[in-house]
């Protein structure tokens, strides 16, 4: 890797204000919301459905960051991929308040805490989970870009952070279950038969793509 000189990064610094501004006005607002917000609040769900979407858009910001030091640098930004995948586990949060943290849970047994955004469309919902699994798919991305190394071997370090991105994953297509009702069988087979021919498909593949 090139020796980074203090014009480059000073020239780093200039590019990534905006984003840094924004995020800052997001963090702001987040802390505003959450200061008004109490237990009766009639408008609770909808609000931490915003903030769920902020924290979503706050990511982008900090996975923004990181492409423009793979740009302007050449080296990866984990302390914004670490910020944004903090932010990432503050959106599911936020919505595991809305609706449970707790699996395999009857639909019906959520009536009472889906009665807080009975107002939110069906539609809008899934727009935001799908939002929340492109943030999660294009961070795990990100957090594996940037190596020239084909080797197979995976250290500590890079097996938590791999483990940790799955974890939200799953979670979020947990929390999905919970927003429709979903036939769990089906969509667990479903799953289960995609996942098993991609990973086969992608191990058949790797050396050719990643070893060239």
């Amino acid at each position: 890797m090139a020796k980074i000189s203090e014009e480059m990064r000073l020239h780093f610094n200039e590019v990534i204000i905006p984003y840094k501004e924004k995020i800052s006005a997001l963090l702001a607002k987040e802390k505003t919301m959450l200061n008004g917000m109490h237990k009766g609040d009639i408008d609770l769900g909808n609000k931490k459905l915003l903030l769920c979407e902020d924290m979503i858009y706050i990511s982008t910001l900090y996975m923004a960051q990181n492409s423009l030091s793979l740009k302007v640098l050449n080296v990866k930004n984990n302390d914004a991929l670490n910020d944004a995948r903090k932010v990432l586990y503050k959106a599911i949060i936020y919505m595991e308040e809305i609706v449970t943290d707790k699996i395999d849970i009857a639909y019906t047994d959520l009536t009472e805490d889906l009665e807080t955004i009975k107002n939110i469309s069906i539609s809008r919902r899934f727009i935001l989970m799908k939002k929340l699994g492109l943030s999660i798919s294009m961070l795990k991305e990100a957090f594996g870009k940037n190596s020239e190394n084909c080797n197979d071997d995976v250290d500590f370090k890079t097996m938590i952070i791999l483990a940790i991105a799955t974890s939200i994953d799953a979670l979020a297509i947990g929390i999905t279950f919970a927003f429709l009702n979903t036939n769990l069988i089906l969509a667990v087979s479903i799953i289960g038969i995609v996942a098993f021919f991609v990973i086969f498909y992608n191990e058949s593949q790797k050396k050719q793509y990643l070893c060239r």
